[in-house]
């Protein structure tokens, strides 16, 4: 800011009156009287400074009375500090009251369209790998029940279907390994599949209602709950190979023991989704199996159009029997007369 010195070059910087402290008068009950007429001061008490606005007061009255040339160069710089100041003042006010015209609001909601539009994507595939990491573990979970199974059942793996004479009822190998999955039903589901749950006690049709309260029971009615993932009974006819999970005597008579599972790292146990793919067993929508042609060699998921088999990102999760599980390619599994993944036989053809 501007002094007054910048105003008036050949004027001499104003000099105040003298400190107001010195007239303070020193007798008691005296009274000072000050120029204008008609200002008067009174001092109450010998030594005793008076009050700040009466010093101000005084101060004004004294430099007006006394040094009348100063006080007008000190108002005359006033105003020329202020005249120097006012095209920035008033720039700021002009500023501080502007607001945003129409076309920079819709400059702005562009930019936030497009940032969105770069991270939205992002998002949604962070979220589906968080999804399908949660379903690889429940998978892994599954496994590690099955071979809590077999430690307490002489090395047999569970049926994956089974019936009880008492009750004449029919169950699936998930009431079996419901006690080793801490009765967690949500492990047999993956988040990724929002209709097909079976913590949810869901059912095959739309206004099928659903019943929770047998899940993990084997009861009527357990063996019709839907189910996110399914276990593997690919050549599941009789005369074929042995399938990990396979059905007692009544059915195919194809039940496995562990030491028939010549290469554990290459036999799936569990995988995505089911194979119901004509709707023609809506019950059954709990396990994965050949379809067509289930006694010819060979087995593909991708070809088959199996539900689940490209659940993430075009592929799928798996569990093995070593306990491992991992994201494959449904059309790259093997299953030849080299080879099949889905046997309990390395050469099952």
């Amino acid at each position: 800011m501007l002094g007054h010195g910048n105003c008036f070059p050949h004027i001499p910087p104003c000099k105040g009156p003298p400190p107001l402290d010195s007239r303070v008068s020193r007798s008691r009950h005296v009274r000072v009287t000050l120029h204008p007429p008609r200002r008067a001061i009174v001092a109450t008490d010998a030594g005793r400074k008076l009050p700040l606005p009466v010093q101000e007061m005084s101060k004004s009255a004294f430099e007006i009375s006394h040094f009348p040339d100063s006080a007008r160069r000190c108002r005359a710089a006033d105003r020329c500090t202020r005249a120097a100041c006012a095209p920035w003042i008033s720039h700021a006010r002009s500023f501080r009251g502007r607001a945003f015209t129409l076309i920079e609001l819709l400059v702005v909601i562009a930019i936030i369209a497009i940032l969105a539009s770069l991270l939205l994507p992002a998002i949604a595939k962070a979220k589906e790998k968080g999804q399908q990491i949660f379903c690889l573990n429940n998978e892994k979970q599954m496994t590690l029940a099955t071979h809590l199974y077999i430690a307490d059942n002489s090395e047999w793996l569970p049926p994956i279907q089974d019936f009880i004479p008492q009750g004449g009822i029919e169950t699936s190998w998930r009431s079996y390994l419901f006690p080793f999955v801490a009765r967690n039903a949500r492990v047999y589901d993956c988040p990724s599949e929002k209709k097909e749950v079976y913590a949810l006690g869901a059912r095959a049709g739309m206004n099928t209602p659903r019943r929770p309260e047998v899940i993990g029971r084997a009861v009527s009615g357990e063996i019709e709950l839907l189910s996110g993932m399914g276990a593997v009974n690919v050549h599941w006819t009789s005369g074929t190979s042995s399938p990990p999970f396979g059905r007692p005597a009544g059915y195919e008579n194809n039940m496995c023991r562990w030491p028939r599972i010549e290469s554990p790292s290459q036999l799936i146990l569990f995988g995505d989704g089911h194979s119901d793919i004509l709707n023609a067993w809506p019950n059954d929508r709990w396990w994965i199996w050949k379809e067509r042609n289930p006694t010819a060699p060979g087995f593909n998921r991708a070809a088959q159009g199996d539900a689940g088999a490209f659940r993430h990102n075009r592929r799928a999760n798996y569990a093995l029997a070593d306990g491992s599980a991992t994201l494959l390619d449904a059309s790259r599994i093997p299953c030849d007369v080299n080879s099949c993944w889905w046997s309990a036989k390395s050469d099952p053809h």
